[in-house]
């Protein structure tokens, strides 16, 4: 049994959706597990092997940091449901979004362009796919992908912030990540993604990023990144 901190967890069930600490399902969750609280802290059983929350003081960079074993794959509904209110949120703070995506391959981007109305608020989509277009097309440093491979919360960080810079969009999310079946390490095993989600506001930019390990197949994976890449857009 593990024990977390009940600050730390509420806060990751606001970003991931109430299936993540509870039983029950809900709309996005891309886990399920139980929790209850005993001797004054929170306990949790099941989906969450490991969690903690970092943050950088002074840098404009907020990193969470915690693996997470989904019990099942969210639906389309469940998709279409986030991007409908990723939508009415960006619609209501008059901001328009970009993303730049590797192992999702452009699913995020086309959740929130199958609502209607989506070119009030969509700006832009990059795919970059190989390390050279993510050099070429958003600006990614070559000796940041040497230094710390392009499955990395450094080149996570640089995707988002090339993809505001190139667009002149107000919000953005970035995705990296070895959907599978092969193409893991033992330090980076299939199932690990790192996203970053950029806020750009008076010639500022900031950066919140988060690494997860999904486990199942490939379509698991990518989805379950896609239902987390719109929920981060939503805080």
């Amino acid at each position: 049994m593990l024990r977390f901190d009940a600050q730390v967890l509420l806060h990751h069930r606001r970003v991931l959706g109430d299936g993540c600490v509870h039983s029950s399902a809900a709309t996005g969750a891309v886990c399920s597990g139980q929790v209850r609280r005993s001797g004054g802290g929170l306990h949790h059983r099941g989906a969450l092997s490991t969690l903690s929350r970092l943050v950088g003081r002074g840098s404009g960079v907020e990193r969470d940091s915690f693996l997470l074993y989904p019990c099942r794959m969210p639906s389309d509904h469940e998709l279409r449901s986030l991007a409908l209110r990723v939508g009415r949120h960006l619609l209501s703070t008059r901001r328009r979004v970009v993303t730049a995506e590797s192992c999702t391959g452009g699913w995020i981007s086309k959740a929130l362009t199958d609502i209607p109305g989506s070119s009030q608020w969509f700006e832009l989509a990059f795919v970059t796919y190989s390390n050279a277009a993510k050099t070429r097309q958003l600006g990614v440093r070559p000796a940041t992908l040497v230094r710390h491979g392009a499955v990395s919360e450094a080149v996570a960080r640089e995707m988002a912030r090339g993809a505001l810079r190139k667009s002149g969009a107000e919000v953005a999310v970035a995705v990296t990540g070895i959907a599978g079946p092969d193409g893991g390490t033992p330090s980076k095993p299939v199932g690990t993604v790192w996203l970053c989600w950029g806020n750009a506001a008076r010639r500022k930019v900031h950066l919140r990023t988060r690494k997860i390990r999904f486990t199942g197949d490939r379509k698991a994976v990518r989805a379950g990144s896609v239902a987390l890449a719109l929920r981060g857009l939503l805080t």
